[in-house]
């Protein structure tokens, strides 16, 4: 009966530490490939408004002191993802991470110019401030 349940997890734990390895490498090869895709595409500046915006916040505890255990309490940490979607003059939608500081600045229905390479939102010029957002 033990030598089963030892056989069991000895299979087991080198299963999934490959599998979690296989999950690392895939995620990192998919964020290398959109960076290389998004290096080699054009730079496309189009008329473009402002549709919709949105935030995800994430709240991870960080052990203090570096002890995994958490003997020495937790630090929260906040981490939040801006996102601002855009109609483009074709009509259709596209929705890009920008830093909080543009976020913040661009309002639903401004219209101006849109620069993007791929994925990758460059700048977005409003047409009420002629500055770069």
């Amino acid at each position: 009966m033990y030598g089963t349940m030892y056989g069991t997890m000895d299979l087991v734990f080198p299963v999934m530490c490959i599998a979690v390895i296989a999950i690392v490498i895939f995620s990192f090869a998919k964020g290398m490939q959109e960076w290389n895709d998004n290096n080699k595409a054009p730079l496309l500046i189009v008329a473009a408004k402002v549709v919709g915006k949105r935030q995800n916040t994430v709240q991870h505890n960080q052990p203090n002191a570096g002890d995994m255990s958490g003997a020495h309490g937790y630090t929260v940490i906040m981490d939040t993802t801006y996102y601002v979607c855009f109609e483009i003059e074709s009509g259709d939608t596209r929705e890009f991470i920008v830093d909080g500081s543009k976020y913040n600045i661009l309002s639903e229905g401004t219209e101006g110019k849109l620069s993007f390479k791929g994925t990758k939102f460059i700048s977005f010029e409003s047409k009420e401030s002629k500055t770069d957002l």
